[in-house]
């Protein structure tokens, strides 16, 4: 016996590490056991990659030498086996100097990068005469010398070229560029001359421009030096990535990633990325410090999440049985593997064999939740679709087919379709809703036939609307829940704030805003060069149609930019605006930044305070404040704060910031979690992007079970009584007591009725329970039920809108259990009499039939018989 213990303790021991030697492994593979992992570039494994016209200078990948343009491929990713490459981010700087010259009567040229506090000689050699006029174009610098001969320097004046040395006769004394980059000089004699083609020949375009003496002008000219860091991606199917494209935004190789995060969300086995390098100086170069890949790998095949689809039952209806109900559902996926459903969040669960259309029963009259569930094969993903719907055992059935509940249309026609059925001689329909200022009846239908589809229909204006149909047969009547109808004709409004003016980046902010009363998104934008003949970019703005930084063609030039944002219901808005792309000088807007002149060079660098792991619950709502620190000498200009991720739509934050150097600020943003989200750790991209830079951090939010959960299922008015159903399920492993607290008020805030009792829930228990009490008189209109569930420690509060009218249920169950009663007892009333009526007048008339052949009585028949 002892023998066989320590048998089993070495086998355990083996086992536990051979899984501790797996995990190392995996760590220092990239790979988590878990199947997310990532991919980094950084330091010398950049030497993996190939270079051209750049290098690795033992911290960053830059452009090497003199270099002004170059490229970074990086090396092939392996993920080993099918992956979702789900998201890339680059750790980069982008630098950018105004640079100062000036030249001296030795014909030398000075620069200056410190907004003229230093300067450094740049050039002592190459002239001849003295220098009398330099300027900056997108196509470098330009001089002119005392004998009218122009030079072109595109380093930064280090080396020089002749461009032109015979059309400007008269003496120089001055040199300037446009936004356009045309040249134009003055000379002594007070004539203008211009270029349109950097130098190359000049046109007199004034003689005389003053009647005053000149005097000897000398000049002192600006050069703005940018650099840019773009990227590409592509993912392969072979091991080389051979027949694949790098892309960029618009799926193609013409266009170029700027952001420091990127959400890629493409399968495959193989990754990988290509950056490219630009600056106007070789002395200046932007620098690519890190490259993080997150990807999660595949068993096998595609994992996706199964879309699911209830056909039947359908939300709303209403049915008179409840046995053998028909389940008609519908499921996409590429690897399914199995399907289930729920009734009332888990009360009942049944397996669905082959994933075919089935039937299911409930017990009794009531309101149902039910949910379809389907899984596939390759990560074991879950799809889902639910809805609620009624049961009232012996009534007429009301299948509602269209509008689907919570619909948008664009449409004053509407077309209400259901399908009524019953087992005895159906005699009417009805339309109640909404649609004037009251909830009431609406049309009626005589003509209906049981088990075909019947509609209503109603022009209806701008407006939310609830409806319902109501039918009855000779004995019984039905009504179904209500669904909501939105009906929105009015295109979105929107409104460009941003781009106009003249920018000198080819980064363009793109601020607006986009107005309308229905949910709205995607938008689009378009932008063009105006007259230049470059090819148009349409570009997909996320769903959620947020600002952002746009990158427009390089080319110094004008842009026309149309954005068009769609609504819910399939209306489109659009604005348009226009901008100029200097190439050089000015920033955005045709104004200076709102940091000066101080602090344009040096370094633009963001450091954070930590956040650390937030722990909330679902449902709650937080001010979280987040630390940002200048830590460069650069001012930095419209820092705003966006989030990127899983929980993109969970952060809301309007600050914009503009930070001195050294210059401390707190974004305070709104931390919003789902109410339906799953418990579970989350983790998203905090990005803190300014004109001159764009840093990121990470947001890290545990979703947390709480000590109980509390659900409200439904409410409906039975009689003078409102009956709420709701759910409990004790989560913290011990006995429980539940404080219910409810009351309903008014839409003035005045509280018509409240109470309050205490439930016991057993530990790992879940139960559904129903509150029931009497309604005051005056409980009518719109109004709000609200409940909290309390244990002492934590408190769940749920609000609900519900709509009572006089003498109606609530939100459309317009006849109450009390009106049913009176009307079905009425309805046999009605049979009794009328069967009564029809047997009298049977007999009367039977009596009359026998009265004229002859004597009431027995008779002999005589019949002959034959011998």
């Amino acid at each position: 016996m002892h023998k066989k213990k320590v048998i089993q303790f070495f086998v355990l021991l083996f086992v536990f590490a051979g899984l501790l030697a797996m995990t190392q492994f995996s760590y220092f593979e990239g790979i988590g056991i878990t199947g997310f992992a990532i991919f980094e570039d950084f330091g010398n494994s950049f030497n993996n990659g190939t270079f051209e016209n750049t290098v690795y200078n033992g911290s960053s990948v830059v452009l090497s030498g003199s270099n002004l343009s170059g490229n970074y491929t990086s090396q092939v990713f392996d993920a080993t086996q099918l992956a979702t490459w789900n998201n890339i981010s680059l750790v980069r700087k982008i630098p950018k100097f105004d640079y100062l010259y000036v030249f001296d009567n030795d014909k030398d040229v000075w620069r200056s990068s410190d907004d003229g506090t230093s300067w450094v000689e740049i050039n002592n050699s190459y002239f001849s005469l003295d220098i009398y006029g330099i300027t900056s174009t997108s196509d470098g610098l330009f001089v002119i010398k005392k004998d009218g001969q122009v030079h072109k320097s595109t380093d930064s004046g280090v080396t020089w070229s002749l461009v032109n040395s015979g059309d400007i006769t008269q003496e120089p004394r001055g040199l300037t560029s446009d936004s356009s980059d045309n040249l134009y000089v003055v000379a002594k004699s007070k004539q203008i001359y211009q270029s349109i083609n950097a130098g190359a020949s000049w046109t007199l375009v004034n003689n005389s421009y003053t009647v005053t003496n000149n005097a000897n002008q000398y000049g002192i000219g600006e050069e703005l030096v940018k650099t840019n860091l773009t990227y590409q991606y592509r993912n392969c199917s072979l091991a080389n990535c051979g027949g694949e494209s790098f892309i960029g935004p618009d799926g193609t190789g013409d266009s170029f990633f700027t952001e420091t995060v990127r959400d890629i969300s493409l399968t495959s086995q193989y990754f990988q990325y290509k950056v490219y390098f630009s600056s106007d100086s070789p002395d200046v170069s932007p620098y690519l410090e890190s490259v993080t890949i997150d990807y999660s790998l595949l068993s096998s095949g595609n994992a996706t999440v199964p879309t699911v689809n209830i056909d039947y039952p359908s939300y709303s209806s209403t049915y008179g049985d409840n046995e053998s109900l028909t389940l008609n559902f519908s499921v996409i996926s590429d690897n399914l593997d199995s399907c289930w459903y729920t009734l009332n969040n888990g009360e009942t669960n049944e397996t669905i064999v082959n994933c075919e259309n089935t039937t299911f029963s409930v017990a009794e009259d009531g309101v149902y939740n039910i949910s379809v569930y389907a899984n596939e094969t390759v990560l074991g993903l879950e799809g889902s679709d639910s809805l609620l719907f009624y049961v009232n055992i012996g009534k007429p059935s009301v299948h509602l087919t269209s509008p689907q509940h919570n619909y948008y249309i664009n449409a004053t026609e509407v077309n209400f379709i259901y399908i009524p059925s019953s087992g005895v001689a159906l005699d009417r329909c009805k339309l109640w809703g909404d649609f004037t200022s009251n909830y009431s009846l609406n049309q009626t239908n005589s003509n209906v036939i049981s088990g075909e589809q019947s509609s209503f229909i109603l022009n209806l204006s701008e407006g939310t609307y609830l409806w319902a149909i109501y039918c009855s047969d000779n004995i019984n009547s039905a009504i179904t829940g209500n669904r909501t109808l939105i009906v929105d004709i009015t295109p979105p409004v929107v409104d460009i704030t941003e781009p106009t003016g003249t920018y000198s980046s080819f980064d363009i902010p793109l601020d607006f805003d986009v107005n309308d009363s229905s949910p709205v998104g995607p938008c689009v934008y378009n932008i063009s060069a105006s007259g230049s003949g470059v090819s148009i970019e349409i570009i997909i703005i996320d769903p959620q149609c947020d600002d952002e930084i746009i990158s427009v063609i390089t080319v110094a030039t004008d842009y026309d930019l149309t954005l068009t944002a769609d609504d819910s219901a399939g209306n489109s808005g659009s604005d348009q605006t226009s901008f100029s792309v200097s190439g050089g000088g000015s920033s955005g807007g045709g104004s200076s930044s709102s940091g000066g002149s101080p602090g344009l060079t040096g370094p633009a660098e963001i450091s954070f305070s930590e956040l650390g792991e937030i722990n909330m619950r679902r449902g709650q709502s937080e001010f979280i404040a987040l630390e940002v620190l200048n830590s460069g000498s650069r001012f930095l200009n419209n820092c705003k704060l966006l989030a990127e991720g899983i929980m993109e739509s969970w952060v809301s934050n309007k600050q914009v910031e503009s930070l001195s150097s050294g210059q401390k600020v707190e974004y305070i943003f709104s931390l919003n979690v789902p109410v339906d989200v799953e418990p579970g750790k989350y983790s998203s991209i905090l990005t803190v992007s300014c004109n001159e830079v764009s840093v990121s951090t990470s947001l890290n939010v545990n979703v947390i079970v709480g000590d109980f959960d509390f659900v409200v299922l439904s409410s409906q008015k039975e009689g003078t009584k409102l009956i709420v159903s709701y759910s409990l399920e004790e989560l913290f492993g011990k006995d429980q007591d539940i404080t219910l607290s409810y009351k309903l008020v008014n839409a003035n805030e005045f509280v018509l009725l409240e109470g309050e009792e205490v439930i016991f829930i057993e530990a790992g228990k879940k139960s559904n329970l129903k509150l029931s009490f009497e309604l005051p008189k005056n409980a009518v209109g719109e109004l709000k039920l609200i409940m909290s569930a309390s244990n002492g420690r934590e408190n769940i509060v749920i609000e609900q809108d519900v709509i009572l009218e006089a003498g109606r249920g609530l939100a459309g169950f317009v006849i109450s259990e009390a009106n049913r009663r009176t009307l079905s007892i009425a309805a046999i009333a009605i049979f009794v009499l009328l069967s009564l009526y029809f047997v009298l007048k049977f007999i009367y008339k039977h009596h009359e039939r026998i009265t004229k052949h002859g004597e009431r009585g027995r008779h002999f028949i005589k019949i002959k018989l034959k011998e």
